[in-house]
């Protein structure tokens, strides 16, 4: 079990600094798959579903972001209490209960910092009435992604047309106007020249 908590603390610790020093630049740690997918490494996943409920927070659980938080923290625990010789029938179960408990906790603070006026959905309400650039094509259908620049900050939104009707598509590298944000998705229009 030894090298099971040391591949976990390894891997599961690696990838949260990483996460810490690096998922928080202006772009937001994200890591964008084409045209249908963006993940958000540090946040969410963004899916047309409802995330509300136990079945939503359920779901949330398994997202990456909280499996990070499960392997570093069974890890770490694991051999804390391996070494200093705590038998491998209690190991075990702790180890796991900690890694449970820790990725709860996670979860639990980001659905507060949604709630609430902090983070980046206080400046994503902030990106109404700014100039954007398209980053990710956006159509009728499809969401895409926009670059606003807000008090001199460059804010990555997922963004969808603000009229579908009017507005059909925006081609990457075009220039847009936040029109509205809801939910923390932008809804964009045309840019009036």
């Amino acid at each position: 079990m030894f090298a099971v908590y040391v591949f976990c603390a390894i891997a599961g610790g690696g990838l949260l600094v990483f996460s810490l020093l690096f998922g928080g630049d202006g772009d937001g740690g994200d890591v964008d798959l084409g045209t249908d997918v963006d993940v958000d490494v540090g946040a969410d996943f963004d899916l047309d579903a409802d995330h509300g409920g136990f079945s939503g927070t359920f779901a949330e659980f398994f997202s990456l972001r909280s499996l990070i938080f499960f392997a570093a923290f069974f890890g770490i625990a694991g051999l804390i209490l391996d070494g200093i010789g705590v038998s491998p029938a209690v190991t075990v179960p702790l180890a796991i209960g900690i890694g449970i408990l820790c990725a709860y906790l996670n979860l639990m603070a980001f659905h507060y910092l949604k709630r609430t006026e902090s983070g980046a959905h206080r400046s994503a309400r902030e990106a109404e009435g700014c100039e954007a650039k398209v980053v990710l094509p956006i159509t009728r259908d499809r969401r895409g992604k926009v670059h606003a620049t807000v008090r001199g900050e460059t804010l990555p939104l997922i963004a969808r047309p603000f009229d579908p009707e009017r507005d059909g598509q925006f081609l990457v590298g075009g220039r847009v106007v936040v029109v509205k944000v809801e939910d923390g998705v932008a809804l964009v229009s045309h840019l009036e020249t």
